[in-house]
Parts: C-alpha cells; sequence; structure tokens
C-alpha cells in the first residue's frame, strides 16, 4: 500500500529593511527557524519585487527621515499588498518618523527588545484595524484616514498618536 508523505509546510517571510548592522542577532532567533525565514533588504524600494514573489507575511523596518519616495513606496506596497504586515520596529516610540510610517501604511509598532509573542502579534498585524485586538474582518481600505475619520480621543491624546498607537497595539 502506497503512503501519502506529508505536504511540505510553507515558510513565511520577513523582510528586514535597513542596513544589516540595524538588525538585532536576538530577533533571528525569536521566531521557529522551520516556519520563518529572514531577508535583509538595504532599502525599502526592494520591498515590491520581493512582495511579488509571495510568501512574504511582514515588513519591519525602523523609524527614520522618510523621503517622499519611500513614503510613496510604504503606502503602494500596503496597497498592493494587504495581507503583509508593515512593523515598525524601534526602542523609543516616539518622534514624527514614527507618526508618518503610520500615516503611511504601517500596521503596527514593536518595541525592541520584544518577547516572541510580541512579535508574532506584530507579524500578524496586517489584518486587525489600528487599535483592534482580536481577530475580525481585515481592514483592506486605504491606510491613510483623514483627520475627521480616525477614532478619536483618548486620554486627551489623538487616537492616531505615537502614544495611542503604542499603548494600542504595542507589542512589549
Amino acid at each position: 500500500m502506497a503512503t501519502r508523505s506529508a505536504p511540505a509546510r510553507s515558510r513565511s517571510i520577513v523582510l528586514l529593511v535597513g542596513a544589516t548592522g540595524v538588525w538585532p542577532e536576538e530577533l533571528t532567533k525569536l521566531l521557529d527557524p522551520d516556519d520563518w525565514d529572514f531577508v535583509v533588504l538595504k532599502e525599502l524600494e526592494d520591498v515590491p519585487s520581493q512582495l511579488k514573489k509571495g510568501s512574504v507575511r511582514a515588513v519591519v523596518m525602523t523609524p527614520r527621515a522618510w523621503s517622499g519616495r519611500e513614503l510613496l513606496v510604504l503606502r503602494e506596497c500596503r496597497s498592493d499588498s494587504p495581507q503583509t504586515a508593515f512593523v515598525v520596529m524601534a526602542e523609543d516610540p516616539v518622534g514624527p518618523a514614527l507618526k508618518r510610517a503610520f500615516e503611511n501604511g504601517a500596521t503596527a509598532f514593536l518595541r525592541w527588545p520584544a518577547s516572541p509573542e510580541a512579535l508574532l502579534h506584530a507579524l500578524h498585524s496586517a489584518h486587525r484595524p489600528v487599535g483592534q485586538t482580536h481577530d475580525h474582518a481585515p481592514d483592506v481600505g486605504a491606510p491613510h484616514r483623514p483627520r475627521s475619520h480616525r477614532v478619536g480621543r483618548v486620554d486627551g491624546h489623538d487616537a492616531a498618536s505615537p502614544y495611542f498607537l503604542r499603548s494600542a497595539i504595542c507589542c512589549g
């Protein structure tokens, strides 16, 4: 009698955007190597070609002084690939660069260092609207909502501010 072999598991890819020295070695050790691959890209402009290949679960980047071109690429990537999480990872959750990233398509902030659970939560953030902590229908609308459509204010902070985003979806 012939036996059937188990189907091969597909590995999810996480793109790390930035110079190799930016990413802590511990980051790749937080996830099961049988399920995840990490690919380091120097520039955000390299992301669209990787997204076309498929299997990209998340794009992780650091906050920086975003150029207009980078913001356009981020917005286009988010629009073209709504199932992909766009995670901003940093030690400090404040600054205009972080806010600009969220306004242009980032789906989560990950404070470093982070736990494996926090990293997984951030990598799955593409399927949750900002501030939603449980799995329901994904928010695949335009990543940038005009000020009049934002959730409102929480504890005196705009719901789209880095303070609120950190407390609403911060993972660590």
